[in-house]
């Protein structure tokens, strides 16, 4: 007796590969033969979740050309289907998976263009949140040190060993590999989607401070790593800028939160 559960998951599996025996038998083949039914519905399934990565990575389907660019995607959805229904949420782990893939090991900086991508995309679905004061932070009766930001979720960042903003822009309308501005490398960006895309190479103890806030660090932490880089850095200036770009929504002490 099979349960539903059980069917479930043999189609799942049939979509990653060969379907298991015991499923077959529960397929109508109405003259065609079971296996062959759902290899139609296989391939249509792999069609659209390539099509929903080829749309998410224009730039690194670009860089490898459309063979290879399907080939990676086709053994990337076999080891990562779905976790929902939403296609704009799928291939988030697809830049991890570039640097694992063997045929891209030439292609160092592959992965790191992909998670370029993967931000723009993720940025670009945010509204603008609110922004608050810095006069909030005067308001906190608690050792600022402690304290941790809320950052906008239309803010991400990303960091390479490689130019890959300059990469991405060479790709973008009638830009061509000839508009680089290369031999210029390691870049610590901020991706920001509101009002429009925006990339900003930051300097790397910004960008670190940036970061690890946005990743949920207190202050205290991410000042100290930020001056771990440079004792030039300057957390008050920092701070500053956080809040005048608007890129602070809320914040969070050990008490609980305390705007947003």
């Amino acid at each position: 007796m099979h349960t539903l559960r059980d069917l479930q998951s043999s189609f799942c599996q049939s979509i990653m590969g060969a379907a298991p025996a015991e499923l077959l038998q529960f397929i109508c083949g109405d003259g065609f033969d079971p296996s062959a039914r759902l290899s139609i519905y296989r391939n249509n399934v792999a069609a659209r979740l390539t099509d929903a990565l080829s749309a998410t990575y224009p730039v690194v389907c670009k860089l490898v050309d459309r063979r290879f660019f399907a080939y990676a995607a086709d053994t990337f959805i076999q080891r990562h289907l779905p976790a929902g229904a939403c296609l704009v949420e799928y291939g988030a782990d697809f830049p991890s998976f570039l640097a694992e893939f063997p045929p891209a090991a030439k292609l160092e900086y592959l992965s790191d263009v992909a998670k370029l991508e993967w931000m723009i995309h993720r940025v670009l679905q945010f509204v603008r949140q609110p922004s608050i004061s810095i006069a909030a932070l005067g308001e906190v009766r608690e050792d600022p040190a402690r304290i941790s930001l809320h950052i906008a979720p239309s803010v991400r960042f990303v960091a390479s060993r490689y130019a890959i903003d300059q990469i991405w822009m060479a790709h973008q309308g009638d830009n061509t590999w000839a508009d680089l501005l290369l031999p210029r490398a390691e870049v610590h960006l901020q991706v920001s989607g509101c009002d429009g895309l925006r990339l900003v190479n930051l300097p790397p103890p910004s960008w670190e401070f940036r970061s690890r806030l946005a990743d949920g660090e207190t202050l205290g932490k991410a000042c100290a790593m930020a001056t771990a880089i440079s004792s030039d850095f300057d957390p008050v200036l920092a701070l500053a800028g956080l809040f005048n770009e608007g890129l602070v929504v809320g914040l969070m002490a050990d008490s609980g939160s305390l705007g947003s």
